[in-house]
């Protein structure tokens, strides 16, 4: 409603009003016409004319500055206007027809302005709901990346206690392997006797705990003497022993050679601990929970015999393996 009354007010203000007391300009009215007008005009404008004075000496004087009594009694009517005709000139319809396509444009524009509001107003309620989804869709991202963190600080946790359970339970199998797993150790007498001689024949025992089968790889020992109480060199021999008799738990006997000159002075060098006599060696062997590929267990053994005024007599262990 507002716009219309704005299209109103313009083409009112666009359209010039008449000249008052004027009469439009006809260029078809006729010479009668105009001529006519032109006398009711003069007729209309002239005053009466004052009485003519006469004298029998000259001519006639008109007594305009005199006033005597039969000027009252003259007076000057008009009985009837003459008719006035006003026709519409072409320039007068261009004109109002301009004035009218000039408000009609004005409309137009309105109208077309109007259209292009709405439009804005549409786009900017379209743009509105864009930036609301647009809100909606960042707000649940948000959810969906909180729920991922959730989710993955669970998972983590899981991972966690699936590795503290896989720790556990390797715990437990190496804890039934190593219990239920054999193992071999080699153990010499604590006295070693020596008679005169080339060849002395040195004892030991093999001790196999094998709640499980062993299964022998190589075993090899041997005893030998040194000047020193750390050994040279090792020069071993095979003990013998096979996986049939590693088996079960049990206790093998064997025995090396001590090849040395052995007298009197040898044992006066034993007994000034400028001699030692060494026995040393090593098993390796798996167990049932290991494969062909699997590095075998070792068992490594190192013992020396000393005498003396401070030593009781006999083999003390320099170091052993596993």
């Amino acid at each position: 409603m507002k716009y219309l009354i704005l299209t109103v007010l313009l083409a009112t203000v666009q359209i010039a009003p008449p000249v008052p007391g004027k009469a439009a300009d006809n260029p078809a009215q006729t010479p009668a016409q105009v001529k006519s007008d032109g006398n009711a005009s003069q007729a209309k404008s002239l005053p009466a004319s004052a009485p003519v004075k006469t004298d029998g000496s000259g001519p006639a004087k008109t007594d305009s500055g005199e006033q005597h009594p039969d000027d009252a009694q003259h007076t000057v009517g008009i009985s009837k206007l003459p008719a006035v005709t006003i026709t519409p000139a072409k320039r007068d319809w261009a004109y109002w027809g301009f004035n009218f396509l000039l408000a009609a444009t004005s409309g137009f524009q309105v109208y077309l302005l109007f259209r292009t509001l709405r439009a804005v107003n549409r786009q900017a309620e379209e743009t509105g709901r864009q930036v609301e989804v647009t809100a909606g869709q960042l707000r649940a991202m948000h959810e969906q990346i909180t729920e991922m963190s959730r989710q993955t600080d669970i998972i983590q946790k899981s991972v966690r206690a699936a590795e503290d359970g896989a720790e556990a339970a390797k715990k437990n199998v190496d804890f039934l392997v190593s219990k239920e797993r054999a193992r071999i150790s080699v153990e010499i007498p604590s006295k070693l006797d020596l008679g005169d001689g080339f060849f002395n024949n040195v004892k030991y025992r093999i001790h196999i705990f094998a709640p499980t089968p062993a299964v022998i790889v190589s075993a090899e020992a041997n005893a030998g003497t040194n000047d020193e109480i750390t050994l040279k060199y090792r020069f071993t021999h095979t003990m013998g022993i096979t996986s049939i008799e590693a088996r079960q738990t049990t206790v093998i006997e064997k025995s090396t050679y001590l090849i040395e000159v052995v007298d009197a002075k040898f044992r006066q060098a034993i007994y000034d601990k400028q001699e030692f006599v060494h026995f040393y060696g090593f098993v390796k062997y798996r167990d049932i929970f290991q494969s062909e590929t699997d590095e075998p267990h070792e068992t490594r053994f190192g013992y020396v015999w000393m005498v003396g005024a401070d030593i009781k007599g006999g083999f003390l262990k320099m170091g052993e393996g596993r």
